[in-house]
Formats: C-alpha cells, sequence, structure tokens
C-alpha cells in the first residue's frame, strides 16, 4: 500500500481477510483533515494470480469517512476491470515465466523454443533448454512470452 501526499498526519492499518477481503482502517492521531478535495488518499497493489490474471474485477464496497464532530459519510460501492499489465508469477503445466532485477527468466519441464514480443510488436524467438533459463539485457519494459501454447506478460525492470 502506499499512501499520498493528501493524508500526511493519518496512520493506516490493513488486514487481510480469509475470504481475498482488504480491510483498510485509517485515522488522524491529532484528528487533521485529508488535504484537498480531489485525488486517491492511497493505493494498494494487487499480485494477481490465476483468479485475477488477464481480466479481473475488484469491487470496493462500505467505505465510510467521518469528520471531527464524528458525523459519517459514505461513499458509492464500486467495481473496477482490473486489466493485467504485469505479472510476477504465473505458473502453467509447462512454464514458469517471471522476471528480477531485469533479468528475464523462465523455466521449462522440457527444451522448446519461446518468443518474445514487446508492446510494438517486434520479436524474438529464444531457445529454452530444460530447467531454468536466465536473459539478461532485453531491456525495461511490458513485454509477451509465447511458450507452450500460453502467453505470459511480463515487466523488466
Amino acid at each position: 500500500m502506499t499512501v499520498t501526499s493528501r493524508v500526511p498526519d493519518h496512520t493506516f492499518r490493513v488486514n487481510v481477510l480469509d475470504d481475498n477481503t482488504v480491510r483498510v482502517l485509517s485515522y488522524s492521531p491529532s484528528n487533521s483533515t485529508f488535504n484537498g478535495n480531489d485525488g486517491p488518499l492511497f493505493t494498494l497493489d494487487v499480485k494477481a494470480d490465476h483468479d485475477l490474471w488477464g481480466n479481473g474485477v475488484v469491487t470496493v464496497t462500505n467505505v465510510v469517512f467521518s469528520d471531527s464532530n464524528y458525523l459519517p459519510y459514505y461513499a458509492n460501492d464500486s467495481q473496477s476491470l482490473m486489466t493485467t499489465t504485469g505479472v510476477d508469477d504465473v505458473t502453467t503445466g509447462h512454464a514458469r515465466v517471471w522476471s528480477s532485477n531485469g533479468t528475464l527468466i523462465i523455466e521449462s519441464a522440457q527444451a522448446c523454443e519461446a518468443l518474445l514480443s514487446d508492446m510494438s510488436g517486434k520479436a524474438v524467438t529464444l531457445a529454452v533448454q530444460a530447467g531454468h533459463n536466465e536473459w539478461d539485457g532485453i531491456g525495461n519494459g511490458v513485454w509477451i512470452v509465447r511458450i507452450a501454447g500460453q502467453s505470459h506478460k511480463v515487466i523488466i525492470k
């Protein structure tokens, strides 16, 4: 979770419940208000697994704010369609693809070829050996790796 400059004197507590629910509580020990009236207060980073891989729906419900007089303000529930721009670690039956410290890593059960494409469509074929494979110097950005009939999006940075 990343807190923005709109909440300089607030404490945040995050609790992940068993049913894929994240509860966020924020308060100000000095009873100060948020800075400004527009923009996010915080962002949550979501690590997508197979349930959210591709396009998933994130629902925000039960948002309540209160002022210094303890008067409640209720926000409308909302849903957002999440499009995945990077997946750190996806395992399929044939290959595992991720990046770490600027290196593309592919673990494969068998030797095969992988097609590596950037977002402009330029592509190169990688010779993948059975086991652990690493490629340095590919370049930062969003890449698509097509291997064993599956496509994987990875961010290399």
